[in-house]
């Protein structure tokens, strides 16, 4: 089975370069009475207003309750994620990022406004405010259910639940093959400059502005599948980092199976069998195939999507007024990445007034006056 070929075929062959935008947005969904935990049936009765606002169902879990439904006008998709405590808004692709930003406010506003009948609210914070309180437990949907699993293996009870309690914004860049391997570059060595810029998922018990990354990071995923992207020479380089990268489960017959050893892509598709187990612990001896590949997920701070974009994960949610000011910096210094690269080059290091400069310069170059975005 050639396994490059597949890679190649499902994440460098798509890429394309525009002006398009995508953005994913995770909010906390909060309680904010006593004992704080979140009820399902309300988080139901949300989705059946949006089902009277031109959505239609898009997914639901094994109790036949809803958890995504899809705008059929545009493609926004609006579902939980993970558990019952999260809420994604994903932002189908926009020409210019006012028009993200217009249908988030809408969404936004929409959303509290049917919440607020039962002191229910969404908020924009990296940390659920309640997360000692609430209900940890993924939602009854097999995907979730395997990735709880691998998760709970933490001994840490409270920092392998974090996908619970944790949000992030993630910004979709439309760039070319090409162009890649320098923009992921860039985006890796300036990672931590703008860490510092938007982090905002404090725990007491990390002391870390930042702790979504840090839970990621000592996560059960494991370094290969998550954190900080390497510098890559090449397309080849970086396709050579995917295949050394873990696969976790497999999906068969519509069902799940984790692997029982964590294994390489590269040496997984080398195998005549491998051991994984059922949701009983059961070992089950199966053949690979090349299918399988669909079930692979990594989470690094950078990845390629199998929709053709470069995806920016690694920053938590941030405060509602600085949402679209992230995502415009992301894009402004995607946009200007070559004279970014040329001045680390040159001076080792860039602060954050440099390379918010960058930023509102690459704006600039879009032509679509985002920059007053970041002139706040």
């Amino acid at each position: 089975m050639n396994i490059q070929k597949e890679l190649i075929k499902k994440y460098i062959t798509p890429l394309k370069e525009s002006d398009y935008v995508g953005v994913e947005i995770e909010l906390p969904i909060v309680n904010t009475c006593y004992p704080y935990i979140v009820n399902s049936e309300i988080i139901q009765q949300l989705f059946d207003e949006f089902l009277h606002k031109n959505f239609q169902i898009l997914n639901f879990d094994n109790n036949k309750n809803i958890i995504a439904i899809k705008n059929k006008k545009n493609n926004d998709i609006i579902s939980l994620e993970y558990s019952v405590n999260t809420i994604e808004l994903s932002l189908s692709k926009e020409m210019n990022i006012f028009n993200l930003q217009k249908k988030f406010v809408l969404y936004y506003q929409f959303i509290n406004q049917f919440l607020s009948k039962f002191n229910y609210m969404v908020c924009c914070e990296g940390i659920n405010p309640h997360y000692r309180y609430i209900n940890c437990s993924c939602l009854n949907q097999d995907r979730y259910k395997i990735i709880e699993k691998i998760l709970l293996k933490e001994k840490n009870k409270l920092f392998s639940q974090f996908c619970a309690y944790c949000c992030s914004i993630q910004t979709h860049i439309n760039t070319s093959k090409d162009k890649i391997i320098d923009i992921m570059n860039m985006l890796t060595l300036v990672e931590e400059t703008k860490s510092n810029m938007f982090a905002n998922s404090y725990m007491k018990e990390t002391h870390l502005k930042n702790s979504r990354k840090f839970l990621w990071e000592t996560s059960n995923f494991g370094p290969l599948n998550t954190g900080k992207n390497r510098l890559y020479n090449s397309l080849d380089d970086l396709i050579s980092d995917y295949l050394g990268r873990s696969i976790f489960y497999i999906k068969r017959n519509n069902k799940f199976y984790l692997l029982k050893k964590k294994t390489s892509l590269n040496d997984y598709f080398c195998m005549n069998k491998v051991i994984v187990t059922d949701d009983l612990n059961h070992e089950i001896l199966v053949s690979p195939k090349l299918e399988d590949f669909t079930t692979f997920r990594s989470y690094k701070s950078i990845e390629i999507t199998r929709y053709g974009t470069l995806e920016i994960r690694t920053d938590c949610t941030p405060k509602y007024e600085d949402i679209f000011r992230l995502v415009a910096f992301n894009v402004g210094i995607c946009r200007n990445y070559e004279a970014i690269l040329f001045y680390i080059n040159k001076n080792h290091k860039i602060t954050e007034k440099q390379l918010l400069k960058f930023a509102i310069l690459g704006l600039k170059k879009r032509g679509y006056k985002e920059e007053s975005l970041l002139e706040v």
